[in-house]
């Protein structure tokens, strides 16, 4: 390996010494030139976790992608560490180790950053333009082996991803300056969710569900730039993200109704309505932690769950209103089995009770149970 100098920028933090500077992929190549010093739990060693290769790949083709739009751009620096001395010279600004003492700080140890560089070897691999890509990276020396697990940790765990409501908000955003805004190149995951337009789809629902004065979900959602309040139930996020699973698919019939966008809004509003009247005792006065279980996860789970097969019956007449709405689901308790009856009751939906301890698959088997009812008072009807 040869004599590595490079411009770079001190940095005294505390006792630490920090050096800021730039590498390329090409030098991160350089054989022995860095380890990923993977966990063995077997003898006690290593610290870092598998590699994801799938997302290695992911950044890879996303990188890929960009640089063709000369748009490949990597903010975020890579940590490395050694435990050996890196020099530096104060006149030329340069940090630098010469051949006798390369041995001492080379194999650096990635703390940060494994899945970028696997990405990054990759893309280059399929794109030798990308081999003098400029990777900010951020080196700290004399570092013992225990002060490398501590920073590891520390970094990666207090690490977050952005809020995914924050997300659909700037996806929304995006869909809706596709095609008359010039936008940068999007990632394929990206552009596909952009063009889709359910985050843009799903925060209209949400909002207007929150603000009209009529609806019964006014209030209840805390969006990604609200502080929790006292008649919250509900995040945007969780919210939107049932919407866009349930409601917002390609193969819903909310979304082939012949109706308006707008009009297709106050359908499901009057559904929540019926909801309301029929499953919401007494006043409306709860607050966000005493408010019935039809505002909360897993009442939005179940109930747009058999919004579906409602709205295929009410379609034969084009009926849809809120009573409408209520005559279909009182339909439907004949038809249900004693163990399934119960959730025909408020009671049922009250926190702290049965509806609260619901899991996943216990939701599915009633959204089952109803569906399966549903259609049986349907044929019912048909046959009368």
């Amino acid at each position: 390996m040869p004599e590595v100098r490079q411009p770079a920028v001190r940095i005294q933090q505390g006792k630490r010494t920090l050096f800021l500077t730039s590498l390329t992929v090409r030098d991160f190549l350089v054989e022995g030139f860095y380890q990923v010093d993977r966990l063995d739990v077997q003898s006690s060693k290593g610290m870092q976790r598998l590699l994801n290769k799938s997302r290695a790949r992911s950044f890879a083709t996303d990188l890929s992608e960009a640089d063709d739009h000369n748009e490949a751009f990597l903010p975020t620096s890579v940590f490395l560490a050694t435990e050996g001395s890196v020099s530096y010279d104060e006149s030329r600004g340069d940090l630098f180790f010469d051949s006798a003492e390369i041995h001492k700080v080379c194999p650096f140890d990635v703390v940060d950053g494994q899945h970028r560089l696997e990405g990054l070897k990759i893309a280059s691999a399929r794109n030798e333009r990308l081999l003098d890509f400029p990777i900010s990276v951020v080196i700290a020396h004399n570092m013992s082996e225990t002060e490398k697990m501590l920073q590891f940790i520390t970094v990666n765990t207090k690490q977050q991803a952005v809020d995914k409501g924050v997300a659909q908000h700037i996806t929304a955003r995006f869909t809706q300056m596709l095609d008359v805004e010039n936008l940068p190149h999007l990632p394929g995951w990206l552009r596909r969710e952009v063009e889709k337009g359910t985050d843009d789809r799903g925060l209209e629902i949400a909002r207007r569900l929150n603000n009209e004065e009529h609806s019964p979900w006014r209030g209840r959602i805390q969006f990604a730039d609200e502080l929790k309040g006292p008649r919250h139930t509900i995040t945007q996020k969780s919210f939107i993200s049932s919407l866009k699973r349930i409601l917002l698919n390609k193969y819903h019939p909310f979304n082939t109704l012949p109706v308006a966008e707008d009009k297709k809004v106050l359908i499901l509003m009057n559904y929540w309505r019926a909801i309301d009247d029929l499953f919401i005792e007494g006043t409306d006065d709860y607050d966000g932690n005493t408010t019935p279980i039809v505002y909360k996860y897993n009442g939005v789970e179940f109930f747009l769950s058999i919004f579906a097969p409602l709205l295929n019956v009410l379609a034969k007449e084009r009926r849809f209103t809120k009573d409408a709405f209520g005559e279909q689901i009182l339909g439907v308790e004949e038809h249900l089995k004693p163990g399934s009856i119960e959730a025909m009751s408020p009671e049922y939906w009250m926190t702290g009770n049965a509806a609260s301890g619901q899991n996943r698959s216990g939701i599915q088997h009633l959204i089952n149970e109803f569906t399966t009812a549903i259609q049986k008072a349907s044929e019912q009807e048909v046959e009368v």
